[in-house]
């Protein structure tokens, strides 16, 4: 056979079979074996990265908890009316309503966190500060922040980025 007309060898195909971990102790056999379609879901699962609402999620708690470390208490999270939504409403001890968007992108992201929020964003973002005004009696003083976080995928460590009256 001449170099040039290699032929590859065809794959080899390994089954691997998952075991239902809900008994250890037991030997495996074809009673706790995982149906066909759940081991092949089982088997994704050990490979599956976060989804963007799960990272979206852990970022605002993360967010929360740096800002109440700071000082700041929680009025509200995701406020949603029919204008938009603003992930985190809370008050400083000047009793100033600050409505926080937080925005969290991956380290090497070609974009910025901070970066990301367009001018539609922040419209309506203040669009529905003002319908949130509306439900207070008074109308305190208000101001809007943007926590910018950049992940690490791999390690599930977040920079965070406190940026006060972004606009």
């Amino acid at each position: 056979m001449s170099p040039t007309s290699y032929q590859a060898a065809p794959p080899r195909v390994v089954e691997v079979a998952y075991y239902n971990a809900t008994n250890s102790k037991s030997k495996p056999n074809q009673k706790n074996l995982l149906p066909r379609k759940n081991r092949y879901n089982s088997a994704m699962k050990l490979f599956k990265k976060k989804t963007t609402a799960a990272i979206g999620k852990t970022a605002e708690a993360t967010a929360v908890r740096f800002l109440q470390k700071r000082g700041l208490k929680l009025l509200t999270q995701n406020y949603r009316c029919r204008f938009g939504e603003i992930d985190i409403i809370m008050s400083d001890k000047k009793d100033t309503v600050i409505f926080i968007e937080v925005r969290c992108r991956a380290d090497g992201a070609a974009v910025n966190a901070a970066e990301s929020i367009t001018p539609q964003k922040i419209r309506k973002i203040q669009t529905t500060a003002q319908h949130y005004l509306m439900t207070l009696k008074e109308i305190p003083a208000c101001r809007f922040d943007v926590i910018a976080m950049t992940h690490n995928p791999h390690s599930d460590d977040y920079n965070i980025e406190w940026l006060k009256d972004a606009f």
